[in-house]
């Protein structure tokens, strides 16, 4: 539960920031392109569908107990569907932490949107500016959450030049190649920590069996 819940909460805050942008945004979106309808049609769609769920993490505890009864009813996977609600709405009594959550979510989603934008910006074709770049890459980064493919390859290289190519700007896919570059390379540098405090930590152990052997 706990797996799913940083899930659910990367995405809100993903979804969030993409339903904000896309408000603020409103009308420079719809005078790109008459292709822009469809994008803003999906991320007002998503914006509702995460706002009905957050607010619904806190719902009254006798409207909880009477839709957990009625799910229980579910033909064979009722009891799942029962216990999977109860463990969300068991974390949504902690509002304080879980509104904490999203705050961290958010300044996270941020910072991977502004790292997208940063490393690809001086390659696009016509200038594109950060607040643009909040109303899609959100979108693109839901795309690629799903675990479909490692990092998103493929998934994301697709979902990107698509995306990109609405507002202009050509060889997304090429674009989302060096962001997925970059992030695959920064995360092989965990190797050195892991090898290193993996060492350290059998030495322990070692001197202590040493040590208990004495």
């Amino acid at each position: 539960t706990s797996a799913l819940l940083d899930r659910i909460i990367g995405l809100i805050g993903l979804l969030f920031l993409l339903g904000f942008f896309t408000l603020l945004k409103y009308q420079e979106l719809l005078a790109l392109s008459p292709e822009m309808s469809k994008v803003i049609g999906v991320n007002a769609l998503l914006f509702i569908g995460v706002l009905v769920f957050f607010v619904a993490l806190f719902l009254p505890k006798g409207l909880q107990n009477f839709l957990l009864s009625l799910a229980e009813k579910i033909p064979f996977i009722g009891p799942q569907i029962r216990k999977t609600f109860g463990q969300l709405w068991l974390i949504g009594d902690n509002r304080i932490g879980v509104i904490k959550c999203l705050c961290i979510s958010l300044l996270m989603q941020i910072n991977s949107v502004f790292t997208i934008w940063l490393v690809t910006s001086p390659f696009y074709n016509q200038p594109l500016s950060l607040g643009s770049a909040f109303t899609f890459v959100p979108l693109g980064l839901v795309a690629i959450a799903i675990p479909i493919t490692p990092a998103g390859m493929g998934v994301g290289h697709a979902v990107f030049g698509t995306l990109f190519s609405y507002y202009g700007i050509q060889k997304g896919a090429s674009l989302f190649n060096i962001y997925f570059i970059s992030y695959i390379l920064l995360n092989l540098c965990g190797v050195f920590a892991y090898l290193t405090s993996g060492r350290k930590h059998r030495l322990e152990e070692a001197k202590e069996f040493d040590q208990a052997s004495a």
